[in-house]
Parts: C-alpha cells; sequence; structure tokens
C-alpha cells in the first residue's frame, strides 16, 4: 500500500488523518475518467474491467502489470452538499506497483493505454503519477461497498470534520475497495475526503466561521478607529 503517516485518529469508531508521502515510485495509478454511467455500481465494475484487462497485457506494450499489493480501488465521484445522493463524474482508479530495471534501481514507467484500453468505449484511460503529499480524512465500514453505504459514511465523516472544525473538499469523494467481489466476510472500505489543497479546491467546515471571522475582524476595526477618532477630538478641546 503507498505510505503514509497516521496523523491523528480521535476515537477507533470515528475517523483518521492520514497524510500520503510524496513518493513517486509508490503514487502511480491507473485511472478510467470520465464514465458514462449513472451508479457507483456500475462505474466499479465498469472501470474495473477495463483496468484488468489494462494489467493482463492490453496495453500499448502488451506487457502483463501487477497491481500494487493491499492497495484498495478508488472510485471517485460527485456528491450533493450533504452526501445524500451521488451524481455525475465518475472514475475508477488503481495503483500499480513499481517495476525495477535489471539494475534494480531504475523505476520502468508503465505502458500507455491502447486504444481498446477504456471500459466498453466509454471513459478515457490515463497513467497519473503524483509527486507531492496528500492529506486525507478516512472512515472505515464493512460489508460490501453499496451507494447507500457509502454515502451514509461519507455524510457521518463530514458532520465530524464539520464538529471537529478541520476543512474538506466538498461535493466530491472517494470510496476505497479493498477485497474482490469474490470474498463474502470481513470486507475492509473506506471512504475518503480531501483536505483542500493550495490549488484552491472548495472547503467545508470552516467557511461560516472565516466568514464570521472576517466580520468580526472588521467591526473590530471600526470600532478602533471611532476610539482614534474621539481620542483625538478630546485632545483637540
Amino acid at each position: 500500500c503507498p505510505a503514509f503517516d497516521v496523523l491523528a485518529s480521535p476515537s477507533p469508531d470515528s475517523y483518521s488523518v492520514r497524510r500520503y508521502r510524496g513518493d513517486p515510485q509508490r503514487r502511480t495509478w491507473v485511472r478510467v475518467s470520465n464514465l458514462n454511467v449513472s451508479t457507483y455500481e456500475a462505474a466499479y465494475a465498469a472501470g474495473g474491467l477495463a483496468i484488468a484487462a489494462y494489467t493482463r497485457g492490453d496495453n500499448a506494450e502488451g506487457r502483463r502489470l501487477t497491481s500494487l499489493a493491499g492497495a484498495p480501488t478508488l472510485v471517485s465521484f460527485s456528491t450533493d452538499d450533504d452526501f445524500s445522493s451521488a451524481e455525475d463524474s465518475y472514475s475508477v482508479s488503481m495503483f500499480l506497483a513499481t517495476e525495477l530495471g535489471p539494475d534494480g534501481t531504475t523505476v520502468v514507467p508503465p505502458p500507455q493505454p491502447s486504444n481498446s484500453s477504456s471500459a466498453e468505449g466509454e471513459g478515457r484511460m490515463t497513467i497519473e503519477v503524483e509527486t507531492g503529499e496528500k492529506t486525507i480524512y478516512v472512515v472505515q465500514f464493512g460489508g460490501f461497498a453499496t451507494g447507500r453505504a457509502s454515502l451514509g459514511n461519507a455524510a457521518r465523516l463530514a458532520l465530524a470534520l464539520e464538529r471537529d472544525g478541520l476543512p474538506y473538499v466538498k461535493r466530491r469523494m472517494e470510496l476505497a475497495i479493498y477485497d474482490p467481489p469474490t470474498r463474502f466476510a470481513q470486507r475492509h472500505n473506506e471512504v475518503w475526503l480531501l483536505e483542500p489543497s493550495e490549488e484552491g479546491e472548495e472547503g467545508g467546515a470552516r467557511e461560516g466561521e472565516e466568514e464570521k471571522d472576517k466580520v468580526e475582524n472588521e467591526s473590530q476595526e471600526g470600532h478602533e478607529e471611532r476610539r482614534e477618532e474621539e481620542e483625538s477630538e478630546e485632545r483637540r478641546r
């Protein structure tokens, strides 16, 4: 699994805060985006089949690849404001294991997708490498990751973050699925909400507090200006 540090874990039944390290050798994804489907389940099925074909050799070099051991398949999608329903913009991603060359140190980049490496003509497959750190908020749950269960856990996580005053990217969530569909017991799933980045992603939780602080600061500044004017007038007298 890609290396990360646990920054905080408020309680076992609540959520944890992870920071994934900026290691490009461990953060290479194959991603199918812009899936033209209406449900998370359909996106997971279509994207998963396309990625499986890619790793079995349906790529520009005909190479067989392996997924990164212990890493999840991620399904990313948009939601409404309170995480009560999914909307669109589905994508499915999987970590790829790092392949080294004959010298044991040089990283061999993964092959590019072939023209047929897509979800039955829907979606677009790309290879992406993340180089920077990324902080996410995580809540875990068991069983099969249905759309209802995933959204319910995302809503629970968002409420906990708002309670604790932590900013998060709104109207977007990632569902991490660690087990294949053939496993029926002791399944491990996670909902991920992202911390806003410096690129200006829209954050939640503290927006109201920031506006309140701004109003209070403006009020305080106005009060100080009036007091200085009164003191200056008093001195002139």
